[in-house]
């Protein structure tokens, strides 16, 4: 009767991107009243109905809930290959963070939703030094590493924002990301265990970590 049942899958299961929810300054919510969007090189602002817009290095992109290019679905937002994108209303520990992989905007009945998309190894590098100081000793930080690449495929398997899109969020509601900046010993913490994940009897664990036991584990 048109409507979907069930999804089958016909093979092995692969987490190459992940789809990051992004909280309001202060992880208040998810919505936003507002975003200016700007661009370490040129943007390409593409609708759901095909539309394209290309918006050169230093322009801005503002958009509100009522904004008419919003009406039809959502904007897709694509930075030039090796830059990021900055939303100068979202503020984190380091300031205003950037953005690598692509942005996607819709309005909802709360306000603006943000999804950035990228690549899972490229999110890891933006989460390791947002849930661990960069100056920690090197195994840990690859131990760090590996249980945060685990954390998140089984978040990606569980699709927990499904109502937006998205597999999980950039809180403490399941791994701070992009909070602090990046750096180049937990980059290197991250490529080191390329694709390693744990396992207990042939499948990913849930691995759950945390900053704070009170003495008891």
């Amino acid at each position: 009767d048109g409507v979907l049942c069930a999804a089958l899958i016909e093979r092995e299961f692969d987490a190459k991107t992940i789809r990051v929810l992004l909280m309001n300054t202060g992880f208040q919510g998810v919505f936003h009243s507002s975003l200016t969007l700007s661009c370490t090189g040129a943007m390409t602002i593409s609708s759901e109905e095909g539309k394209e817009e290309k918006l050169e290095k230093g322009s801005q992109l503002v958009l509100t809930p009522e904004d008419e290019r919003l009406a039809q679905g959502r904007l897709i937002i694509t930075p030039e290959e090796g830059c990021e994108i900055s939303i100068k209303e979202i503020e984190r520990g380091q300031g205003t963070p950037a953005y690598g992989g692509r942005l996607e905007i819709s309005s909802e009945e709360g306000g603006l939703v943000a999804v950035n998309e990228l690549y899972l190894e490229e999110y890891l590098k933006k989460v390791v030094p947002s849930e661990m100081p960069a100056s920690y000793e090197k195994e840990a930080l690859k131990a760090q590493a590996v249980c945060a690449r685990t954390y998140a495929y089984k978040q990606i398997q569980s699709n927990g924002y499904s109502q937006y899109g998205a597999h999980v969020d950039d809180s403490t509601n399941y791994q701070v990301y992009n909070n602090s900046k990046q750096d180049e010993r937990t980059d290197q913490a991250v490529n080191e265990t390329y694709g390693k994940i744990l396992k207990y009897n042939g499948k990913p664990i849930d691995a759950f970590y945390f900053s704070t036991s009170c003495g008891t584990t």
